[in-house]
């Protein structure tokens, strides 16, 4: 299962990006110049109506319509290549996209979406491939874009490619770890996992301190958010055949475990009322998932041959859970 969007999931195959419906009807078959990077994005454009989105491959941007037709001047040839991840940033919300990526050139790229290349843009260097879409971050009056390499070697610059932040050479971040702005204490502005599988945080002079949530081996995934909806950000960690949400206290609210199990990247889904959590097993195909009540499917009853996605289906109150059986959707209510 590729990206999905409030009411479209998408799945690629080779070059061909195909779009289908909550439903599960297919909807449209898109054919992409180069082969297309599992970042899609819904974006809207001045002077055009309805839903537009961008599709990037290792060589051009595609611009498409709702139906999955061409945009006009779509698509455009990536200066450089493309060599894995893209970002859309829209840094003010005012439809003003950058498109971020990391060339054939080994250099870190900031163009529009008209692929022009930014003057004033510094082209950080990179030794290898980017690990992860480029993120961007907003906090105490500053502007932070950050890129970690597949080594989990993390650069920290400004808008224009300056370094802002220096992080030692030595730091590894989890190469399933974003890193996420600290919204739970005094001691850094930043927090991630290591790739040694602890909870770091970063000051702004690249400074770290680590915590310990437990054994959840090398490379764990992580995220940062409000699971319980307490108003609190959360701790998720994933990896060891178990998948654990912690506290800002680092108490336990809900988790899942399969013996032997190697997970995927989790899937998390949140709305007013409650979150989810779903996950595959690489190895036997088998899905968990449980929400912030620590409830759910938790024995692995379920399979799917690629990621599960979980959302609301129009009309519908309970989230679904949405698998892939012999090339087919398979859509599960959770309650």
């Amino acid at each position: 299962v590729g990206r999905n969007t409030a009411e479209v999931i998408f799945t690629i195959n080779k070059n061909t990006l195909t779009a289908f419906s909550i439903k599960g009807d297919k909807r449209w078959s898109f054919e992409c110049k180069g082969k297309p990077v599992p970042d899609i994005y819904e974006i809207g454009l001045n002077g055009q109506r309805g839903t537009n989105y961008l599709v990037g491959t290792d060589t051009h941007l595609h611009l498409l319509d709702q139906y999955g037709k061409e945009l006009k001047n779509s698509p455009v040839k990536i200066p450089s290549g493309n060599t894995g991840n893209i970002a859309l940033l829209d840094y003010d919300n005012n439809k003003d996209y950058r498109v971020l990526y990391r060339g054939n050139d080994g250099l870190l790229h900031n163009i529009t979406i008209k692929g022009n290349e930014l003057p004033d843009w510094r082209k950080p260097s990179m030794k290898d491939k980017l690990s992860g879409p480029v993120q961007f971050i907003r906090t105490g009056g500053k502007d932070y874009l950050v890129f970690t390499d597949i080594k989990g070697r993390i650069s920290i610059v400004d808008r224009r490619g300056r370094e802002r932040v220096k992080v030692s050479d030595s730091f590894r971040i989890s190469a399933q770890s974003d890193l996420f702005e600290n919204r739970t204490n005094s001691k850094g502005i930043f927090l991630m996992a290591s790739a040694s599988g602890n909870l770091v945080y970063i000051d702004g002079n690249g400074r770290t301190s680590e915590s310990n949530f437990g054994d959840f081996g090398s490379n764990p995934w992580f995220n940062y958010l409000d699971f319980d909806l307490d108003g609190s950000n959360d701790f998720i960690f994933c990896g060891n055949g178990k998948v654990v949400v912690f506290s800002k206290m680092k108490k336990e609210i809900a988790s899942a475990k399969l013996t032997a199990a190697n997970f995927s990247k989790p899937f998390i889904y949140k709305s007013a009322k409650e979150s989810w959590v779903a996950v595959r097993d690489i190895k036997s195909s088998k899905v968990v998932a449980f929400n912030n009540k620590n409830e759910g499917l938790k024995i692995g009853n379920i399979s799917s041959e690629a990621d599960p996605v979980i959302f609301t289906r129009k009309g519908e109150k309970n989230p679904t859970l949405v698998t892939i059986i012999n090339n087919k959707l398979v859509f599960t209510t959770l309650k």
